[in-house]
């Protein structure tokens, strides 16, 4: 047994050592900020879950601001939502909008938006402190403004919790506090890399304690009356429920809980407030039965709105999407749980003991391979416990013991080496001295330069792990579409030569429709393209057919206009496109019958265009080909046909009118609409049009030898300001014009006065007179035409939007 503690009593001396040296860095916690960093890598690791069925995000994003009025927009549209959202039966609306300041342009709003808050009953605010402190400075001295006493809940007198303490509260209008039902405070704690993993739930101030946002809003959907929360034990806040059963939220002893976010910022379920509009006008019931019994989270995700913070998943990660992950935390009590200190001081302990009992042995890969072992061991467990049960069990300081006794156990055996090589050394003293001070020299100068090596190195590492801790400027939005449009050329090397002869662009708008392509050919379902006059819907068409597996094998596409219906005899286009069997009894026609464009095409894709044009007769017959099923011929004797075709149909006109008018089948535009894309105007995406214009100059150059090398800023300029219509066709006719007059001068410059005359006297109208829409005999007929849309108003007035005076909502109103 002597022996045994002998042989091992260099381990437990550096066991113990190490072990005291390690409870004191945990006492100090110096290592503290490595731990949080491990805590973000494990918490990247874990697998994204969607987001708790009970909770909505309502978000106002840059194109609902702009369709609105801009940003901020009036607040008589929240009035309308808690009006909608209030039909809908949803059991709780929070604004992570803060409304301090009263309406700069209808005042008349705040009142408005109240009322709908007082009807609702159920609606909560957010506010905040300009400042927090240790010290609460209400109860020193500061008033406390009256109408706070109805919010919050009474702080208890022996709290075991340090509750931060909020100064100089920040609150919503009166007129808006006296009409929700409660509010809560929008606070987050940052730590000092800009990180937001932990709230505090409560901020007191003067005699009350007041909840965060999040934290409210799940009281409510679980109806826990906020006088009913128990504050007694030292690590849990407890909701004690209807039931008599209670809820433990495990916090620090600040009151601040860990936030487990077990939801990416892309995966959140955000719901455009556009799209809850059109879908309460539209009466989409199955959409709207989503929102019944359900807690709704309205936030502004506007450019230039601070609502973006730093979390462990993501650098970028709206605020009420934090709140939302708070309040899903406490609806599945899944939190995230530290280890205790004594369980952390506990397990180093453990770890002391169990490399101080491993194998004593003079080979040097032992000692090293135990304890690497050991560690792999202890960082899998560590992970393992993390992924599985949210609990975080420390990874710096262990790691920190078992490196640390490596170390020491190296360090030992080659110190005794080290004795072993002086005894023999020492009687060859005299003929190595010279020797020994060379190499001490040498040593000396390599410890030298070393060092400066790891200076030089130290200093490149806080140069990079400063460049971290800065916050990541957005990309704009051309970048951001560049990045997307290479992304999907790298996946789809055909879509590139399309890309460069057919559909032009570089905008945001261009590489949806690109994305859309995409998408669309990898299925066989009917698509239906929106768009304008001009737009390019054919070339869409043309894009999804050969990037589809029926492109691919070879088979054609065939297209059939249906405006031809307006001048020509619906029976011989429908047997044109249906085909016709015999006894048809019309002249000029072969009397055994002709396959119709739709047998023809067997195999590949029918693009029918302007399909809003086709006849009810027509309508009804492209039921059976749209199921699969067989069809007859339009006209002539009736034999069944059978065809294996892809439909794409396109259309400039809206299709729900039709279907209102009775003119359009319903059932049939439920079956071509499956897959959709919009081709967006011109006039929306005049970053395109420079691109547009250089690939239509090179091309009349090619055509006719011209050598137009540029074009002048004033003519970009004009082509860029100029409304478009016809839009790509009119932008194609006006660069053929140019070229052509510019050609016939030998001008290798396109300048003002080769244009068309309209965009000359377009050019020249920069009166401000010249651009105001009419007066309120002109607008408001206009805009009662398009139910108040100001964007479809300014389209059918040929003006752009921003030159509809501001004031026209009033009158109209």
């Amino acid at each position: 047994m002597n022996k045994f503690w002998k042989r091992r009593k260099p381990n437990l001396l550096i066991g113990s050592a190490v072990v005291l040296v390690s409870i004191l860095v945990l006492l100090s916690g110096l290592l503290e900020g490595l731990e949080i960093k491990t805590l973000d890598a494990r918490a990247k690791l874990k697998k994204s879950r969607s987001l708790d069925s009970q909770i909505v995000l309502v978000t106002i994003g840059d194109k609902a601001a702009a369709e609105l009025g801009g940003w901020p927009i009036t607040r008589d549209y929240y009035a309308y939502l808690l009006h909608i959202l209030s039909e809908l039966g949803i059991k709780a609306v929070g604004f992570d909008i803060f409304f301090g300041d009263p309406e700069r342009v209808y005042s008349e709003n705040d009142s408005l938006f109240a009322h709908f808050c007082q009807k609702a009953g159920n609606v909560y605010q957010a506010f905040f402190f300009r400042s927090l402190s240790e010290k609460n400075l209400s109860r020193s001295g500061s008033s406390k403004p009256a109408i706070l006493n109805r919010f919050g809940i009474a702080a208890p007198q022996k709290s075991k919790f340090h509750f931060p303490h909020g100064n100089d509260p920040a609150l919503p209008l009166d007129v808006l506090l006296n009409s929700c039902k409660g509010i809560g405070h929008i606070h987050f704690d940052q730590d000092r890399d800009g990180v937001v993993r932990k709230t505090p739930l409560f901020i007191e101030y003067g005699d009350r304690l007041f909840p965060s946002l999040g934290f409210a809003l799940a009281c409510e959907l679980l109806s826990v009356d906020m006088n009913r929360i128990s504050f007694g034990s030292k690590k849990y806040i407890e909701l004690i429920l209807d039931d008599g059963k209670t809820r433990r939220i495990p916090v620090d002893e600040y009151g601040r809980v860990h936030i487990n976010y077990s939801c990416r910022p892309e995966e959140l379920p955000c719901i455009s407030i556009l799209q809850l509009f059109e879908s309460y006008r539209q009466k989409d019931k199955a959409f709207l039965e989503t929102f019944r019994d359900k807690i709704v989270l309205i936030a502004a995700n506007v450019s230039g709105v601070p609502a973006l913070l730093s979390t462990p998943v993501s650098s970028i990660y709206p605020s009420a999407g934090i709140q939302a992950q708070i309040i899903e935390n406490i609806l599945r009590q899944d939190f995230l749980r530290r280890s205790s200190f004594p369980l952390r001081v506990l397990l180093v302990l453990i770890l002391g003991i169990l490399i101080s009992l491993s194998p004593v042995t003079k080979k040097f890969y032992v000692n090293v391979l135990f304890p690497l072992f050991l560690l792999g061991l202890y960082v899998v467990f560590a992970v393992l416990v993390f992924l599985l049960f949210n609990w975080w069990f420390d990874l710096v300081v262990p790691v920190f013991v078992i490196v640390s006794w490596t170390l020491a156990t190296v360090l030992n055996l080659l110190w005794q080496e080290s004795r072993k090589l002086e005894a023999v050394v020492e009687s060859r003293r005299a003929e190595l001295e010279t020797a020994q001070a060379r190499a001490e020299r040498e040593r000396r100068r390599l410890e030298l330069k070393l060092s400066q090596k790891i200076k030089e190195l130290q200093a490149i590492q806080e140069e990079l792990r400063s460049f971290q801790k800065r916050e990541h400027p957005e990309e704009t939005n051309a970048e951001e579409a560049e990045f997307r449009l290479r992304t999907l050329m790298k996946k789809h090397p055909k879509l590139e030569a399309i890309t460069k002869k057919k559909i032009i662009g570089k905008s945001q708008a261009i590489t949806k429709v690109l994305e859309d392509v995409v998408l669309c050919a990898s299925t066989d379902e009917p698509v239906l393209i929106r768009g304008e006059t001009g737009t390019g819907k054919t070339l869409v068409a043309e894009a999804i057919h050969q990037l589809s597996s029926r492109g691919a094998k070879g088979k054609r596409m065939m297209t059939f206009n249906c405006a031809r219906f307006e001048a020509g005899d619906p029976r011989i286009l429908l047997g044109e496109l249906f085909g016709y069997g015999p006894h048809h009894g019309i002249a000029n026609l072969p009397k055994e019958g002709q396959d119709g464009i739709l047998k023809e095409a067997d195999g590949g894709t029918v693009f029918l265009d302007e399909v809003g044009d086709l006849p009810p007769q027509g309508q009804n017959l492209l039921l059976g080909p749209l199921d699969g099923k067989e069809f007859y011929p339009a006209i002539g004797k009736r034999m069944p046909i059978k065809s294996n075709v892809r439909f794409i149909f396109a259309t400039n006109k809206n299709l729900e009118d039709l279907v209102e008018r009775g003119s359009f089948r319903e059932d049939l535009l439920s079956r071509i609409r499956i897959f959709q894309i919009k081709i967006p105007p011109l006039r929306e995406r005049k970053e395109d049009i420079e691109v547009l214009v250089e690939h239509f100059l090179q091309k009349e150059n090619a055509k006719y030898g011209s050598k137009i090398r540029e074009i002048s800023i004033k003519v970009m300029n004009i082509l860029q300001s100029y409304p478009w219509h016809d839009n790509i066709r009119g932008l194609e006719n006006t660069i053929k014009f140019a070229a052509t007059k510019a050609r016939l001068e030998g001008a290798d410059i396109l300048r003002v006065k080769h244009l068309p005359d309209e965009l000359q006297d377009f050019s020249q109208r920069d009166s401000p007179a010249a651009k105001r829409i009419g007066s309120e005999d002109t607008l408001l007929p206009a805009l009662r035409k398009h139910s108040f849309n100001i964007l479809e108003t300014a389209r059918e007035l040929k003006r752009d939007r921003d030159t509809i005076p501001s004031g026209s909502r009033a009158f109209v109103l």
